[in-house]
């Protein structure tokens, strides 16, 4: 039997968030019931079973969990204080979202400078260090802040030396 290209999405889209094949066999919905014609299929086409997909449906799940245990929280406090938490949470959210589109900005300006001009080695360190802060505003700080900065003092001489190297290539280009 053959079978629509909505049929094999669904059937895809189940797999790839990290059902087993009896589960997405067994669902109701699903037309597809063959099991190896499934695993054929996800073989021939490379599905990811254990990719970006199942990590979104694991993070969403995460959240929706902790809503719901910030809902809980919420219900034992009294009318004021709900009011005045929903007040301040509604204003950092636009202060985060404020400062996130200003951060875009600020680093969609310098990319866009260092890519039309020559940049001394002291220009493009302070360009480096204004993309870092603005990805920072953006996406904020990783876990593993702490061993970045730890290794900053390695990293950052190297990335010296790699900006004096790519400097000194642009200025010998334009000496040719």
């Amino acid at each position: 039997m053959a079978y629509s290209d909505q049929e094999w999405e669904t059937v895809r889209a189940f797999y790839e968030r990290g059902l087993s094949l009896s589960e997405i066999v067994a669902r109701d919905g699903v037309k597809i019931k063959s099991k190896s014609q499934i695993s054929k299929k996800a073989s021939a086409e490379g599905w990811e079973k254990l990719g970006k997909k199942k990590r979104l449906l694991d993070r969403e799940v995460l959240s929706v969990q902790e809503v719901s245990a910030i809902n809980e929280q919420k219900e034992t406090l009294k009318e004021t204080d709900l009011r005045i938490h929903n007040v301040l949470v509604d204003e950092r959210t636009r202060h985060i979202e404020y400062f996130k589109k200003g951060n875009m900005l600020i680093a969609t300006k310098i990319i866009k400078k260092v890519q039309a001009s020559d940049l001394s080695v002291g220009e493009l360190s302070q360009a480096a260090a204004g993309l870092g802060k603005a990805q920072d505003g953006v996406l904020g700080k990783s876990p593993d802040t702490a061993i970045q900065i730890n290794n900053a003092v390695t990293h950052s001489q190297t990335d010296l030396e790699e900006a004096r190297r790519i400097f000194d290539e642009r200025r010998q280009l334009k000496g040719a």
